[in-house]
């Protein structure tokens, strides 16, 4: 991510008292998993899914941010 990403979500978590949320799509595992791992080391709150028929499932759920 690049720095402007990164400070976009530790304003948003300093700002709210949150992480902010992110939800990651894609079917390929590794790099669904290494989106993850990368945007949650970077302070945001993530949740994956593996399809659309799951994102819109936990889309459903909870909106992200």
């Amino acid at each position: 991510m690049g720095r402007a990403r990164r400070e976009i979500g530790r304003f948003a978590c300093l700002v709210t008292g949150v992480a902010v949320s992110v939800l990651v799509v894609d079917d390929d595992a590794s790099f669904r998993d290494a989106l993850a791992s990368g945007t949650k080391s970077e302070g945001f709150f993530v949740r994956v899914a593996i399809d659309g028929k799951s994102a819109l499932h936990a889309f459903g759920d909870t909106a992200p941010d």
